[in-house]
């Protein structure tokens, strides 16, 4: 696999809530940050609130915050290897990423 180097410092999978809070404070922590989502769309379970727990709002929040930052967002995007410490191999829509 001829894979291009992501350079980043922190690598987080999935675009849920939690992963889009981990990438936003590394992120304002000064980290380069890649965030891997498998979905076309961020958010994960966000977007199965009910009327108990909605979360719509505050997931909407997220996602704004997310893009508005320095967050490189790669979707549709799947890990397929780590070949050795630190390195992780991915699939993108546009080819294959070392992180």
């Amino acid at each position: 696999m001829n894979a291009r180097d992501a350079g980043c410092d922190v690598v987080v999978v999935g675009a849920g809530p939690a992963g889009l809070a981990a990438a936003w404070e590394a992120a304002r922590h000064g980290a380069r940050v890649a965030l891997l989502e498998s979905s076309p769309w961020l958010g994960g379970q966000i977007w199965k609130d009910t009327p108990e727990h909605p979360v719509r709002g505050w997931g909407r929040k997220w996602i704004r915050r997310v893009e508005a930052s320095h967050v490189v967002v790669y979707r549709q995007a799947s890990v397929v290897a780590a070949p050795e410490p630190h390195v992780l191999l991915a699939e993108t829509p546009d080819g294959a990423l070392a992180l």
